[in-house]
C-alpha cells in the first residue's frame, strides 16, 4: 500500500512593483491500494481549476519552469522506486522465509530424535511431536508525504518529504502428536527385508544396515539383548561384527552385492562373485557361514528355515529389529555423567566379575553421543537434558551418517502413522 501527497505553492511576483499580487496553491494526489471516492475526484477537479487560474505572468516566468520540471521529475522517480520495491518484496520474503523455516524445522526434528534417544538411555518415556504445517502472512506498507513550494520568479524553491515503512510477518505453526494404535504398531513391528534393500539402494553401506537393523543372522547374534533397556550382562556380538566387516570389505571391492530374490517377497540375498573366494575375505566368509564351494548366494529370509545340502543357495534366517529396538540399540552408545551413574538413575552393564562393560566394543565408531556440563562449541547437534548437554560432534562423520540413516528409517516407519483424530496444537507466533 502506497500513499503519496504532493503540495505545490506558487507565488507570482509583480516585476514592476516587486510586490506579490497573486498567490495560488496546487495540490496533486497519488495513492495505490486505496479506492478513489467521489469527493476525491471533485478535489482533483478543483485543484485543476485553481492551477488554470494562475496569472499569465506567473506561467511565463521562464526561470522557474525548469525548477518545477526538475521537482516533478524527482518525485516521479521516487514514486517509481517505491512502487517497484513493493513488487519485489513478496518474492524476497518467500526466498528468505522458506530458507529460515526449512532450517529450523530440520534442526528441531533432529533435536527431537536425539532427545528421545537420550530419554531411552535414562529409561524415560518417548514422545514425538511433529510440525504438521507452517503458514505465515507478510505485510509491507509504505506511506509517503511530499511538499514542494516554488516561488515563481523569486527563485525561492522548497522541497520536502515525509516517508514511513512498516513490515510485518505473522507465522502460525501447527503441531501434531505422533501417537495412536497405528503408530505403536509400526513402531513395534520389525523392519522387513524389502526395507533393508531399499536402504541399500539409497546408498547406505551393507555393514551399517546390518549392524543397525538386524539382531540375528542365522547363528550370528548382533547384541540382541541391546534391543531393549540396557542389559545387566554383556551381549553376544563379536562374530556378527566380524561377519559384517567382511561383507563390507567384499562390497567395497565389487565382489558382493545385496540383491532381491525372485519369487520370494520376504527374502534378500548376498550374492558373491566367483572371484571373491580368491580373496582372504571371501574364504573367511565361506568358512564363517559354512558356505559350500558351489554356493554363490546367501539368502536371508524371515522364515525359520535353515540350510539344506540339497539346495543351491545357503539360506539363513534373519531377525530384524523394530524401530523401537533400533532406538534402544543406539541409545546404548550414549555417554552419561558419572554423577548420574553414582545416583543410580542410569543402568550399567557389567561382566560377571563385576567389571564394567564398555558399549563402544559393540557400537565402535558407528554411533557416539557425548555428555558434558556445558554446551559444546563443536557439535553437529546438541540438546539439554537433566541439566547436562548431549551432543554429536560435528567432525564425527560416521556418527552423523548413522543418525541420518536413523532419521530416514523413522520417516519410513512412522512418517504415515499420524491419525487425523489426534489433537492439534496451533500456535500463532507474535
Amino acid at each position: 500500500m502506497v500513499n503519496a501527497h504532493v503540495q505545490i505553492d506558487c507565488a507570482a511576483t509583480d516585476r514592476r512593483g516587486g510586490s506579490s499580487h497573486s498567490r495560488s496553491r496546487t495540490v496533486l494526489g497519488l495513492s495505490r491500494g486505496l479506492p478513489q471516492t467521489r469527493g476525491a475526484g471533485r478535489s482533483s477537479r478543483r485543484a485543476w481549476r485553481t492551477r488554470r487560474a494562475l496569472p499569465c505572468e506567473a506561467l511565463k516566468a521562464t526561470d522557474s519552469v525548469p525548477a518545477l520540471q526538475r521537482g516533478i521529475a524527482f518525485w516521479a522517480s521516487l514514486f517509481t522506486l517505491i512502487l517497484g520495491s513493493c513488487q519485489v518484496t513478496g518474492p524476497t520474503s518467500v526466498k528468505r522465509g522458506r530458507e529460515r523455516y526449512n532450517e529450523v524445522v530440520q534442526r528441531t526434528n533432529a533435536e527431537q530424535l536425539l532427545l528421545n534417544l537420550v530419554r531411552l538411555r535414562y529409561r524415560d518415556s518417548l514422545y514425538f511431536l511433529n510440525v504438521s504445517s507452517v503458514s505465515t502472512s507478510f505485510s509491507f506498507d509504505v506511506d509517503v508525504g511530499t511538499r514542494a513550494q516554488f516561488g515563481l520568479g523569486s527563485g525561492d524553491d522548497n522541497l520536502g518529504a515525509n516517508t514511513g515503512m512498516r513490515y510485518g510477518e505473522r507465522p502460525t505453526i501447527t503441531y501434531l502428536p505422533v501417537q495412536g494404535e497405528l503408530f505403536v504398531r509400526q513402531f513395534m513391528t520389525p523392519v522387513d527385508t524389502n526395507t533393508l534393500l531399499l536402504l541399500y539402494h539409497s546408498g547406505w553401506s551393507i555393514d551399517r544396515i546390518l549392524r543397525i537393523c538386524v539382531s540375528y543372522l542365522g547363528p550370528f547374534k548382533n547384541a540382541p539383548s541391546a534391543s531393549g533397556p540396557m542389559p545387566s550382562l554383556p551381549p553376544t556380538y563379536k562374530e556378527f561384527l566380524r561377519l559384517a566387516t567382511i561383507v563390507q570389505s567384499l562390497q567395497n571391492k565389487g565382489l558382493l552385492e545385496f540383491v532381491m530374490v525372485p519369487g520370494e517377497s520376504d527374502a534378500v540375498a548376498l550374492e558373491i562373485m566367483p572371484e571373491a573366494l580368491e580373496q582372504p575375505e571371501g574364504r573367511l566368509l565361506a568358512r564363517l557361514a559354512n558356505l559350500a564351494p558351489e554356493q554363490r548366494r546367501i539368502v536371508l529370509h524371515g522364515r525359520t528355515r535353515f540350510f539344506s545340502e540339497a539346495e543351491q543357495d545357503l539360506r539363513l534366517p534373519i531377525v530384524t529389529r523394530s524401530l523401537s529396538a533400533t532406538l534402544f540399540f543406539l541409545s546404548q552408545a550414549i555417554e552419561v555423567p558419572e554423577a548420574h551413574e553414582r545416583a543410580g538413575i542410569v543402568s550399567i552393564t557389567r561382566y560377571p566379575d563385576g567389571n564394567r562393560f564398555d558399549w563402544k566394543h559393540v557400537s565402535g565408531d558407528l554411533f557416539q553421543v557425548r555428555a558434558s556440563a556445558e554446551k559444546p562449541d563443536d557439535s553437529f547437534i546438541s540438546i539439554k537434558y537433566r541439566d547436562h548437554w548431549f551432543s554429536i560432534a560435528d567432525d564425527n562423520l560416521t556418527a552423523k551418517s548413522t543418525f541420518a540413516l536413523l532419521s530416514q528409517l523413522f520417516a519410513l516407519k512412522a512418517g504415515d502413522a499420524n491419525i487425523s483424530a489426534s489433537p492439534l496444537l496451533t500456535l500463532p507466533v507474535q
